[in-house]
């Protein structure tokens, strides 16, 4: 089986890209032709996609929706299709999404799956297009139970599939007893409000936090004016990012808004609670036996909530390894995802 991951723009740590990549990787393990079509790619993604031995098809895509260009696109990606040998072509995007639903409709023979990790997909602009949508598109991907209601409320029902992330285990068996954030240091992120008040805790209790962004620099500025006990650490990724796993022993997330956080997978492969406002997303994510869901917006809450945490950790590690094992493993997603592709390719 021969699967086409398409992307307009291939960049570097995207949770999209990532959960291709994932997903690629154990196609090859178990036998499959993964490859992947972009109009452009990073430098960093280009590397990272040739040293796992994959091969990039090369497609302009038009940005904005000319119909010539797009059209053009489209013939271009049945041409591929057919010299390929392409059963499946995988969406992450709308934009190729669509290219791929012209693609079939001037004759291309392949099955069509798009993965939804976004809710803004659905508006007025939509409805005059749907039923090629829906008639097109084999199989629905949703990664949360919230994105599944979301999708069947959305008319997709009878092709939608609930498959959630998976990612890979964190090898962080020991945890030093500490708060730990790591994601983009920006407002809907949250980490700065969480900072700003909680500056009476994080005198005596350690917090540590990771990645770059906007906000750093008045973090910073709080932490050095107040002498807090907060270590900022900057971009991690690979052996860096295993390290702030095992110095932490409770995971804050004072997002805004979040769909199925990558992070919180992660936490719990390695046995770590989670923190976090109490977001519709999220409810069904964070269990009692997983962590504690705080009132939304009340960083003072999350701030006495993670030292109650940190001062029962019990329980928390065997019941969050259990729910990664169960849920979210790299293995669980393939299992499901390979399922459906012998399902659509079969049709």
């Amino acid at each position: 089986m021969k699967i086409a991951y398409i992307f307009a723009y291939f960049g570097d740590g995207g949770g999209a890209e990532e959960n291709a990549f994932l997903l690629a990787l154990k196609a090859k393990e178990s036998g499959q032709e993964p490859v992947f079509i972009v109009s452009t790619i990073s430098e960093i993604s280009k590397t990272r996609l040739q040293k796992a031995g994959f091969k990039t098809i090369i497609l302009p895509m038009e940005s904005s929706f000319n119909v010539f260009t797009v059209v053009k696109s489209a013939i271009n990606l049945k041409k591929i299709i057919k010299t390929e040998k392409i059963d499946i072509i995988h969406s992450h995007m709308l934009r190729e999404q669509s290219l791929a639903i012209f693609a079939k409709y001037f004759g291309g023979k392949f099955a069509l799956i798009r993965t939804f990790h976004r809710f803004d997909q659905f508006n007025w602009k939509m409805k005059p297009i749907m039923p090629m949508y829906r008639k097109y598109t084999d199989a629905f991907i949703s990664i949360s139970e919230l994105m599944n209601d979301y999708l069947k409320d959305n008319g997709l029902d009878e092709k939608v599939h609930l498959i959630n992330n998976g990612v890979p285990k964190v090898e962080a068996a020991s945890h030093k007893r500490a708060m730990g954030f790591i994601g983009r240091l920006a407002k809907e992120k949250g980490i700065l409000e969480f900072v700003k008040t909680n500056i009476n805790i994080l005198h005596d209790n350690k917090l540590i936090i990771a990645g770059p962004g906007p906000d750093f620099e008045e973090i910073k500025k709080i932490v050095d004016e107040n002498k807090l006990d907060v270590e900022l650490l900057g971009r991690v990724n690979g052996t860096d990012k295993t390290n702030f796993f095992k110095n932490i022993s409770v995971l804050l997330l004072p997002s805004d808004t979040e769909v199925l956080p990558t992070v919180v997978l992660e936490a719990y492969s390695c046995g770590l609670p989670v923190v976090a406002f109490k977001l519709d997303s999220l409810t069904s994510l964070i269990k009692k036996e997983n962590g504690v869901l705080v009132d939304y917006h009340d960083y003072k809450q999350m701030g006495q909530s993670a030292l109650g945490v940190l001062s029962n950790l019990k329980g928390y590690s065997e019941s969050n390894i259990a729910t990664y094992n169960l849920n979210y493993s790299v293995d669980v997603m393939w299992a499901k995802t390979y399922k459906l592709y012998q399902s659509v390719s079969s049709k």
